[in-house]
């Protein structure tokens, strides 16, 4: 098989939408870009780890899943919409 089939639950995508808008709170602006991008891959790493469990499929490829799209909607999400709002 080569993609699982799951996808992940519907707030899952709400979560990622509203990513960006929670790491405003916790990543400094006058952090440098590198820890800027290690802290958002590493909140994503805990939500998505807590949307799996929440899921009860809590295994290595759904987390992948999960953690791909939780990460890529958020960037998206901040690169389309919350970066001028949160600037």
């Amino acid at each position: 098989m080569i993609w699982p089939e799951y996808i992940p639950q519907w707030y899952v995508w709400v979560i990622a939408a509203f990513l960006p808008y929670v790491e405003q709170f916790i990543i400094g602006k006058s952090w440098k870009s590198v820890y800027k991008v290690l802290s958002a891959v590493g909140i994503s790493v805990l939500v998505s780890l807590g949307a799996v469990y929440l899921g009860g499929k809590f295994d290595l490829e759904h987390i992948l899943v999960t953690l791909g799209v939780i990460f890529t909607l958020a960037q998206t999400m901040y690169d389309a919409f919350w970066k001028d709002i949160l600037s």
